[in-house]
């Protein structure tokens, strides 16, 4: 009888169950960076008047792609609205920031005429926390 008793109760449970949100272990979307690497996707902004503000989170940056003018200056405001320590490095251009959770910092970097600059967190590399700036 106990066993009766326990399968009702196993059918009821899984009867008035809702449906599953995608698990947080499910691999993040990818986009393909210009340099063939691969980057977590969480979208694609344009710069405003020479700036544009990117937030560092697990394990990705907001926005992924920045497009901005070719040849101009762009300023980059950082916020790191994760928990964790993350990085923004643009080793071509000579730019490493580490940032403490909760810690915004502004960097200043060049955009190309054409072609792309990718930026990285070093910390998270295998995760693919990249993202890259593109001239348009």
């Amino acid at each position: 009888m106990r066993r009766i008793g326990v399968l009702v109760l196993a059918l009821a449970l899984v009867g008035c169950s809702t449906p599953q949100e995608p698990s947080q272990f499910s691999p993040p979307e990818r986009v393909r960076l210009s340099d063939g690497s691969e980057g977590v996707d969480r979208g694609e902004a344009t710069a405003i008047d020479g700036r544009i503000q990117i937030r560092m989170v697990e394990f990705a940056f907001e926005p992924t792609v920045v497009i901005a003018p070719p040849g101009s200056a762009l300023e980059i405001e950082l916020v790191n609205a994760g928990e964790n320590v993350h990085n923004f490095e643009i080793a071509a251009q000579g730019i490493d920031r580490t940032l403490a959770a909760r810690v915004r910092e502004t960097v200043s970097i060049a955009v190309p005429e054409s072609g792309s600059v990718v930026f990285e967190c070093k910390f998270h590399l295998p995760r693919a926390m990249r993202g890259e700036v593109r001239p348009g």
